[in-house]
């Protein structure tokens, strides 16, 4: 789990947890920020942070998937430039 903090304030979460059993390669990301943090590059960097500490801590993670709300076009976008 990382944090977003912004003078002394938590602004956002991110983890990526990994599956059960078979699927213990598979990392299930979550990841939230407040509204008025957004549409300014944070969550870009927040995301990068995330996938690059989860890949040095999590050797087995070989796949790492999301859901998200089809109506939340700004993570959508930002979801499709991480392919």
């Amino acid at each position: 789990m990382l944090l977003v903090v912004c003078e002394d304030r938590i602004v956002g979460t991110g983890v990526i947890d990994l599956k059960g059993k078979s699927e213990s390669h598979e990392g299930v990301l979550g990841i939230a920020l407040q509204k008025d943090y957004r549409g300014e590059g944070i969550g870009k960097l927040f995301m990068n942070c995330l996938i690059e500490e989860a890949i040095a801590a999590i050797p087995q993670l070989k796949l790492i998937t999301l859901e998200v709300f089809a109506n939340n076009s700004i993570a959508l976008e930002m979801y499709k430039k991480f392919g």
